[in-house]
């Protein structure tokens, strides 16, 4: 008899190890599944003993301890993948098994003994560095292109990381011409039976491989990598929004650290913190820092506030639009080019507030501010907790009926332009109306497929965004109030992001044209 000591791979418990016994003997590193609070779950073996030599330590304790479920242990994990998740969880102040839980895809923890062939060997790496890489979409993936080369040649395998499933699509599209034999796309959102066959490929090869994947699947064990590369390091979606609030970013450096790859961490606009640590010297130009916008197209910043009076001459009311934003709308229906508009909001208007006595209009339950909506008829909705109330109400302050929409919202946009445009094809992609990654797909194949067109998005649709002939920015001064000390970091990307995009013409509506960051942005 053995008792066996496991990491549970599971949020629900703080313990970074429990006890279980088996008949079996179990390698460390092998996968077993366990009972936990009346639940069956996975956990990672770090070792085994007998019970006969644990007899003392068995007696003393004052909880029986349980025995393993059967299984077929098979050791699925490269040791380097388990060490780096342990400095991450301590780090985190988490338990390994929460780390684990996060990074960790649920068809490599259920079928990985089906899938893993070949015997799991520690990696042989080579001397562990850091670059970084800060230039435009195309200059970076003809740096991927070169790094990948330069692995395959060494008969080393190359992860590359994205953010998002969409943005992992777009990114095996760039690099898998000339490499095609050796690319893999690898992430949550294929069918299961695709994902299954990519990964069994991935596993199965003896040749090198390039996995083009998402955060989750740094778990896929080749004992083969050279490179880690990660597309877009300042996407926020690196870090996840549940405990133990995992940075794929700082896992990354472990784990390359851990195997002897290099790792390169690439994007329009690094963060920050990269930049500061690569003045330290913790970081290695792969390439000259690209400090200048990559788009030709003609850039122009309006000032909004002095367009007030010449908004309230306009005819019809149309005032959302100012008059170098109505001339390029006008010049794309003409000439049938492609137009994007980026909207900060959802909804009709993102605040509103009491004529009366100024209050907020906020939500009954988590006193968030309440976005206006229209379906059939207008009602407010909470994008916090989802509760919706009728729009025709009183101010719970003063009780009175004067409430006054404030701000620019995506649903106003829209209602806006096809009343002042008859017969305008507009498309939208937002949280509200494109609610999948499936629709908001379709809306875009919609809008590609048409001459001509106004696409209308959020953050959401820039994931989805191509080569277009005109952008423009509606309004980013809400972003300005977001308390949020990386927010100039997050508008300079998004605007960057949406310039390098346009081929003729950019324009910018703002009502802080003082605000620093939109000097950086010109």
């Amino acid at each position: 008899m053995q008792l066996v000591e496991v990491i549970p791979i599971s949020r629900a418990i703080s313990k970074e190890s429990l006890s279980y016994f088996t008949s079996k003997k179990i390698s460390p590193g092998s996968i077993i599944s366990v009972p936990l609070r009346g639940k069956k779950v996975k956990a990672l073996v770090l070792g085994s003993k007998k019970v006969s030599s644990s007899k003392s330590e068995l007696r003393s304790n004052e909880y029986s301890i349980k025995k393993a479920l059967e299984s077929k242990p098979k050791k699925i994990f490269l040791e380097e993948f388990i060490e780096a998740a342990t400095e991450l969880a301590d780090f985190s102040a988490s338990s390994t098994g929460a780390v684990l839980h996060s990074l960790i895809p649920k068809i490599i923890l259920e079928e990985g003994e089906e899938l893993i062939k070949n015997q799991l060997l520690r990696n042989n790496g080579d001397i562990h560095q850091k670059y970084i890489i800060q230039a435009g979409s195309e200059d970076r993936f003809a740096d991927y292109k070169s790094i990948i080369r330069g692995q395959i040649a060494k008969k080393k395998s190359v992860i590359l990381l994205a953010p998002t499933s969409k943005l992992a699509e777009i990114a095996y599209k760039k690099v898998q011409k000339g490499i095609g034999d050796y690319c893999h796309l690898i992430h949550s959102s294929l069918k299961k039976s695709e994902l299954r066959n990519n990964l069994e490929n991935v596993l199965a090869s003896k040749k090198p491989v390039v996995i083009v994947t998402t955060a989750k699947f740094l778990a896929v064990p080749r004992s083969d990598v050279g490179a880690i590369i990660l597309e877009k390091e300042n996407s926020s979606f690196y870090k996840f929004k549940t405990r133990p609030y995992v940075d794929v970013r700082i896992f990354s450096e472990y784990f390359a650290k851990k195997i002897g790859a290099k790792l390169y961490f690439a994007d329009l606009y690094l963060r920050t913190e990269t930049l500061w640590r690569f003045e330290e010297g913790e970081f290695i130009e792969s390439k000259p820092i690209s400090q200048r916008a990559t788009s030709s197209a003609k850039q122009t910043i309006v000032d909004m506030k002095a367009k007030s009076d010449t908004r309230k001459q306009t005819s019809k009311g149309f005032k959302i639009v100012s008059p170098e934003l109505e001339r390029i709308i006008k010049k794309a229906i003409a000439e049938k080019k492609k137009l994007f508009l980026f909207s900060t909001r959802k909804g009709l208007n993102p605040l509103t507030v009491c004529g009366d006595c100024g209050e907020t209009v906020q939500c009954d339950r988590c006193s968030s501010p309440l976005v206006l909506h229209s379906k059939s008829r207008n009602f407010f909705l909470c994008h916090k907790c989802g509760r919706t109330r009728d729009a025709e109400t009183r101010c719970k302050k003063c009780l009175s009926w004067k409430l006054v929409p404030l701000g620019v919202g995506i649903e106003l946009i829209e209602k806006k332009l096809k009343e002042h445009f008859r017969g305008l094809k507009v498309f939208r992609i937002d949280g509200d109306s494109t609610p999948t990654p499936v629709k908001a797909q379709k809306v875009f194949d919609n809008f590609s497929s048409e001459s001509g067109g106004i696409l209308l998005g959020t953050e959401m649709a820039i994931n989805y965004l191509e080569e277009v002939d005109y952008s423009g920015v509606v309004s980013i001064d809400s972003f300005f109030s977001i308390p949020d000390f990386r927010i100039n970091e997050k508008i300079i990307n998004l605007i960057l992001s949406i310039k390098e995009k346009t081929k003729e013409e950019f324009i910018l509506q703002t009502r802080n044209i003082d605000q620093e960051v939109l000097g950086f942005i010109k």
